[in-house]
């Protein structure tokens, strides 16, 4: 099994320099591990390593929009659902299965009417973490009648799920390694409690550019946008999720209506810059604890002798973190950077 995910490791870090989209690293990631765990469809995600939320994502033979939706709004105090994605991220083994036929699943309905109203049998489900984040979500999925997946093909998937969530990481960040070139104003997204959906104009070109695949009709939302409208719901709390684009940074941050409007949620799509993108960029690049706290006086405008006072260090330290920052994120130089977290976006989060 070393070999197979030194094998892995090797094919992505070769290939994947030419990946551009994220429907190219789909279908990459798919046909890789496809040599060790055959299946007829997935669907690979991203997240936002600080909220969780789903950021870019590639599907193919995957549930519809609708049973999708269904089936992943986890909700544990309404129906018992077996391998929650939240603790294969957060518990001892990365991966679960999900077996329409088998005895244990039987209890969840869900389960069982959405995979088998789809012609699915087996969910295969893998958690990609690395350096103690959450990076993204692979799902494996194979037909009704398909053999199950097997313990050993659970064991492959466990040792991949490093390697896998290396690719994420480093397609991720250079996905979006320019300065933030979105110019379109915020959109507007209002889900009811019905899951009924009203948009802005500006909203639908928003969601055009973060869904890969076409949606269905102008009030249909992607994976990303339904994420955080059920974390906003199950959570009381608004959710966001910064997403890294070949256009630059998008925040999508969902909140309830207020305590009259129950279930409804209230979706904004708009550039993500300044303070509040500063975590999540630095996350995706590696940057250090004393590395971002001068990359964020460093956009406050100040200088670096500032900066070297304001933190207590001298201003030969401060350079030196300021290169690494450089480096990193393979920017020239501080107007490069401020570029692409300031963009030039009033109001930023």
């Amino acid at each position: 099994m070393a070999t197979e995910v030194e094998s892995l490791r090797r094919a992505l870090v070769a290939e994947g320099q030419t990946v551009r989209t994220v429907g190219e690293l789909g279908a990459l990631v798919s046909h890789r591990v496809g040599l060790f765990i055959p299946h007829d469809g997935y669907l690979l995600t991203g997240l936002d390593p600080l909220t969780r939320a789903a950021g870019f994502y590639a599907k193919e033979h995957f549930y519809g929009a609708q049973a999708a939706q269904r089936l992943y709004a986890e909700r544990p105090d309404i129906d018992p659902f077996p391998c929650p994605f939240a603790s294969l991220l957060d518990g001892p083994r990365r991966v679960g299965v999900l077996n329409a036929d088998s005895p244990e699943h039987r209890r969840s309905e869900r389960l069982h009417d959405v995979m088998a109203g789809e012609g699915f049998g087996c969910e295969l489900r893998v958690a990609l973490t690395h350096g103690g984040l959450p990076w993204g979500l692979l799902t494996l999925l194979r037909t009704t009648g398909s053999r199950p997946f097997t313990a050993e093909e659970e064991a492959r998937a466990e040792r991949l799920a490093g390697p896998l969530a290396t690719a994420l990481k480093v397609f991720g960040r250079g996905l979006c390694a320019g300065p933030n070139r979105h110019a379109a104003e915020p959109g507007v997204v209002v889900v009811g409690p019905d899951d009924t959906v009203r948009m802005t104009p500006t909203a639908v070109d928003w969601l055009a550019e973060l869904n890969p695949h076409p949606l269905a009709t102008a009030q249909a939302l992607g994976t990303t946008v339904w994420t955080v409208v059920w974390m906003a719901r199950y959570s009381g709390a608004p959710a966001v999720s910064r997403i890294p684009t070949p256009g630059g940074w998008v925040a999508v941050q969902a909140q309830l209506l207020g305590a009259e409007g129950g279930d409804e949620v209230v979706v904004t799509i708009r550039p993500a810059s300044g303070a509040g993108l500063l975590p999540t960029f630095a996350a995706w690049h590696d940057i250090t604890r004393r590395e971002r706290a001068v990359a964020a006086l460093l956009l406050e405008g100040l200088p670096a002798k500032r900066i070297a006072r304001r933190l207590g260090m001298s201003p030969h330290t401060v350079n030196d973190h300021l290169k690494a920052v450089y480096r990193k994120t393979g920017v020239s130089g501080r107007d490069e950077l401020v570029a692409v977290l300031l963009a030039g976006v009033a109001g930023a989060w």
